[in-house]
Order: C-alpha cells, then structure tokens, then sequence
C-alpha cells in the first residue's frame, strides 16, 4: 500500500463522515427554533443549545435567518405531535432508557438513516440524515407529576421524513408502555420510571400518528 494510496483512502473516510452528518443549515434551524421556544417559556436557557455528535457551530438566524424582516411568523416554530401527563416520573432513568432506544433505532430501516443525540439541556433529539428536511425531539418535564412532549422540528419535513418519524414514534410509544405498565406483577408503581396519570395516555397519543402497518 503506497503512502499515496493510503492519503487517498483516509480522504474517503472522512468524506464519507461529513456526507453522513446533517447540513449546518439544518442544524442551525433546528437550534434556533429550540432556542427560541425555551426563551419563549420561561426557562433558563442552557450555556449551548442541542449538541449533536457532530461540532458545526450555529450560523446566526438560522435557515431563514435575513430573508424575513421584521417579526413574521417564524417557519422553524416545533409542532407538537403528543404530549402524555403523568402522575410521576424518574427522569434522569427514562431520559437514559429512552436514550438508549433511539440508539438502538439509529439504523433503522437503513445505517445511518436516524442520528441520535442528548442535547445539554436534556432534550432527546432524532435527527433524520437522508434527506434532512426534520427532525423530533422528546423532552421529560417534572412540574406537575411530570410529562412527556413530542415536538417535530423542520420548516417542511418530507412525507418520506414524516413516515419515518410515525413508524419511530409508534416504537418510542411501545417501549414507554413497557417501561409504564409492562410485569405489572413484579414491578410496583413506586419503582417505575413513570406512571401514567390516565390509563390511556400512551394509546391518546398513539392515535394522534398515522396508522402502523402490522
């Protein structure tokens, strides 16, 4: 193996690597819309917003960021998708159970096709890598019994973006119900992660989604 071939090939690699990230355009719209939404409500903004595992840095105003003047609506506002009360939650063990499975679903259907990541302010993040156009994040709040929120991220999320993130979301609702109600006999409600202030909270929000295909 020459030296010229061996250059060769790491540029491969590394070209390869950038491919799969998402565009800095899409990330800086997809942080400034979080940003934005967390100044909105109050809370105290975390020193750095939604950190993937990758290290483009935020350009200024995001996707849209000089092409509309004044303070229009802005296009990069989440969308709610569900949002399930509970009656109480362990959100620093759901947070890494819920962490893990979207590891667990980054490949799926194909490698490489979800990014998952843990932003600094807790949130959850699924980014969607082929083409770009949206993402979800899940975020765990504590007030009032605690909560769970799913939010669509993305100016004009693709229907193919928008059939992936129902058949994500259908899994994300399945593990919360094992981890809710599943061995209802060997686990008590003072042990689990969360427990459900209605019954019927996870299939609520399971009928807020398109469908699954059995």
């Amino acid at each position: 193996c020459t030296l010229t071939e061996m250059i060769s090939f790491l540029f491969l690699i590394a070209a390869l690597a950038l491919a799969a990230r998402p565009s800095a355009a899409f990330v800086a719209s997809s942080r400034v819309s979080r940003q934005h939404r967390i100044l909105q409500s109050g809370v105290s903004t975390p020193t750095s917003v939604a950190g993937p595992l990758f290290s483009e840095e935020s350009s200024g105003g995001g996707l849209f960021g000089g092409l509309f003047g004044g303070k229009k609506a802005d296009p990069n506002e989440p969308k709610e998708l569900f949002n399930i009360p509970l009656e109480s939650i362990k959100s620093g063990g759901l947070r890494l159970a819920l962490s893990l499975h979207c590891i667990g679903q980054q490949n799926t259907p194909d490698k490489g096709t979800w990014l998952a990541n843990q932003a600094d302010d807790g949130v959850i993040e699924m980014w969607y890598n082929p083409d770009q156009s949206g993402m979800f994040s899940v975020t765990l709040s504590e007030e009032d019994g605690g909560g769970i929120l799913v939010e669509r991220h993305g100016p004009a999320p693709s229907l193919v973006y928008q059939l992936q993130e129902s058949l994500q979301l259908h899994k994300l609702l399945d593990e919360l119900e094992v981890l809710a109600i599943g061995n209802e006999e060997e686990i008590e409600d003072e042990n689990r992660l969360l427990v459900l202030k209605d019954k019927d909270g996870i299939d609520k929000a399971r009928a807020t989604l398109p469908a699954r295909n059995e």
